[in-house]
């Protein structure tokens, strides 16, 4: 995991163009690379190549999928978690040192509130299934391989 993983990746050479002989998806591929907006017409084609998640589905139950947003990526795997008969859950403890009850409790409120984005990337709960890939969206031990992107199977 971490850095090794890049390692079993190989590479291949192209000979031919990936994007296919269609010009026109072509050309919005561009666009959108550069940042440009679409037009109504283009906007049609893109969205006459996208699936339903009930499609996905069916068709492609393990492939990656994108998502506009960290909040719909963490609803999205908490849903495909959740389904999973065999699963164990974790939950963050906190510990603070001569620290007033009044005053922790004010902490402990605002902890519970914070979302993942406004601490690391690290969530207050989490939830394990044996043989899930999972990928580390903060770096935690770089020495350890444990960085942002390492993607493993859990064991």
């Amino acid at each position: 995991m971490g850095v090794t993983f890049f390692r079993e990746f190989k590479s291949f050479f192209l000979t031919e163009p990936m994007r296919g002989s269609d010009k026109f998806f072509s050309a919005i591929l561009s666009k959108i690379g550069d940042g440009l907006k679409l037009n109504e017409e283009e906007i049609k084609k893109i969205e006459s190549r996208m699936f339903s998640n009930d499609e996905v589905n069916v068709l492609c139950p393990y492939g990656l999928r994108s998502f506009r947003d960290n909040k719909d990526v963490a609803q999205y795997n908490n849903t495909i978690l959740q389904q999973e008969e065999s699963k164990t859950y974790s939950a963050a403890t906190d510990n603070f040192i001569n620290c007033p009850l009044a005053e922790l409790n004010k902490i402990q409120n605002k902890l519970i509130k914070l979302q993942v984005a406004d601490t690391g990337g690290l969530p207050q709960d989490l939830i394990f299934v044996i043989e899930k890939s999972y990928v580390i969206t903060t770096n935690i031990n770089i020495n350890d391989g444990l960085v942002y992107g390492a993607v493993g199977t859990l064991e």
